[in-house]
């Protein structure tokens, strides 16, 4: 009763980077993806004038580039890179092919 609350099994959405083959090169919740530092730093330039984020901008940066990708690629469904903006490419490995957000 007044003990500590369990945790929720629930991880949330999921962002799945597929190669060609259709391969999990990695999966992870999409608010754990890491961003490339140099897709980091220059999105903080862009939205913030700021060449040395702190710590909110980075989440800032991230939020926001993740709230595109799921604006592009809604849960549920798996998209191929070249259906994605071009800016979004560099968000990801190379060898990434397909892009899958699941529940």
């Amino acid at each position: 009763m007044f003990g500590r609350k369990k945790k929720s099994r629930r991880q949330g959405v999921m962002l799945i980077l597929l190669d060609s083959s259709l391969r999990e090169i990695s999966a992870c919740p999409i608010r754990e993806y890491v961003l490339p530092e140099k897709v980091v730093l220059a999105l903080s330039v862009e939205y913030f004038n700021d060449p040395d984020p702190c710590e909110i901008h980075r989440g800032a940066v991230h939020n926001r580039v993740m709230m595109e990708l799921m604006e592009s690629c809604a849960p549920g469904t798996t998209r191929a890179m070249e259906e994605l903006p071009e800016a979004m490419h560099a968000w990801f490995p190379k060898e990434t092919a397909f892009v899958r957000i699941a529940e």
